[in-house]
């Protein structure tokens, strides 16, 4: 077979299969759970605009990045916690569950209703059980389950929800949505501390998520009564609004996060939007998720997240004159994926993708193939006998979302 049916057409025929393609996505992605759309999707960083829906549950809640750089979702409608590659965004499985093939165990330790997750101090993974309102503690590597961290109804706790977090001093703060309060439990044995903000301090109407800034406050969503509240972080005392009733058309506030510009992403729950706030003064900068986009209904948390890869696997069996095949997860599933290969590293920019370099500057077409429902694509060539000792550098495009794969070096048996 000669070469050419390997490597067949140069970058110029990357370029016209990708002409179609959307700009590049920034380097961080906003993740906003619909809780009523039962979906999260994906927002581009720098302009808001719809990317793709990642990935479907019933009841999205809290998204968090672990500490081995995997993320972790709450799904409250269906009491579990799913884990997904990292890198990938694909699903690795559940991570916290009550498995059905064993009836009458439940190996979540009564999860119901999940709405919050967090990495402690401690290094366990930490989970708020809504209808139990409780803190369960699991462990962070296998999900199984050690024991309930805050008891149930610990100091009137009532509806721990979606912001429950770990503070900068370790301990953790708990949005105890009935009761219009938030709650502090000691980060390492989850005693009760102090009501952190007290009942209805400052107008403080169904919290739904609190954070920190670096000027010595907190803030708390207010989702009743339309507003974000400001307190001392030390004692928790009110100091008046953060962001008042309304303002910027802000209607039912719940999830927060601020960005890597520093400014401040509200949900607007009512009005299915993310609104964007200064993250000093909380004046208004306009919306940033426009209404209902990517379907958004009732989207009750936000995060920011690296942007997906695509992985490329190496060729297997990576024997010269025999057929190799070559696998990429996180492509955007049902979609084309370009497989390229070449030698020469280097960056050069790929048409068509304005921002987006490949990482071999004589890179050839090698195939193409489109990614299953999990994003898996898969390409199979027979590799000349004259290839080997040879080495090839491969790499993969995404050609809905101009995402490239690191590259691969492979020298063939």
């Amino acid at each position: 077979m000669p070469r050419s049916a390997f490597v067949a057409s140069s970058v110029a025929a990357v370029a016209a299969l990708l002409a179609a393609a959307p700009a590049a996505l920034a380097a961080e992605q906003l993740f906003v759970s619909g809780f009523l759309a039962n979906k999260i999707n994906v927002y581009a960083g720098g302009t808001g605009e719809f990317v793709r829906t990642w990935t479907t549950t019933l009841g999205a809640q809290a998204v968090v990045i672990g500490p081995d750089g995997d993320v972790y979702v709450a799904e409250e409608n269906l009491d579990r916690v799913m884990r997904y590659d990292g890198f990938t965004g694909v699903l690795r499985g559940p991570f916290v569950f009550d498995d059905f093939a064993t009836p009458g165990v439940d190996e979540s330790g009564g999860l119901d209703g999940p709405t919050s997750v967090a990495f402690g101090p401690d290094g366990s993974f930490y989970v708020a059980s809504f209808e139990t309102d409780s803190i369960l503690r699991y462990d962070a590597t296998t999900g199984a389950f050690i024991d309930v961290f805050v008891a149930s109804r610990d100091h009137g706790l009532d509806g721990p929800d979606t912001g429950t977090i770990f503070g900068p001093d370790g301990d953790l703060y708990v949005p105890s949505f009935f009761n219009h309060k938030v709650i502090k439990y000691d980060g390492l044995t989850g005693a009760w501390l102090e009501d952190f903000v007290e009942f209805r301090s400052g107008g403080l109407e169904n919290p739904r998520t609190i954070l920190w800034r670096g000027d010595g406050t907190a803030i708390v969503s207010s989702e009743l009564n339309n507003r974000v509240l400001l307190y001392d972080a030390a004692t928790g005392d009110s100091l008046g609004d953060c962001i008042p009733a309304l303002t910027g058309g802000l209607f039912r506030p719940s999830g927060m996060a601020f960005g890597p510009d520093e400014e401040l992403y509200v949900t607007s729950t009512s009005t299915d939007k993310v609104l964007k706030f200064d993250g000093e003064t909380g004046a208004p900068l306009g919306d940033f998720v426009l209404r209902g986009s990517g379907g958004l209904d009732g989207p009750t948390y936000c995060a920011w997240v690296p942007e997906f890869h695509v992985r490329l696997e190496a060729p297997a069996p990576g024997v010269a004159g025999e057929t190799n095949e070559i696998v990429v997860t996180g492509a955007k599933p049902g979609k084309l994926v370009i497989f390229g290969a070449g030698t020469v590293a280097g960056a050069t920019p790929l048409p068509g993708c304005p921002g987006v370099d490949l990482g071999v500057t004589d890179l050839k077409k090698a195939g193409r193939a489109v990614a299953d429902a999990s994003g898996v694509a898969r390409l199979t060539r027979p590799v000349p006998a004259r290839f080997a000792g040879r080495t090839v550098l491969l790499q993969a495009v995404d050609a809905n979302t101009c995402r490239t794969s690191p590259v691969v070096e492979v020298t063939f048996e």
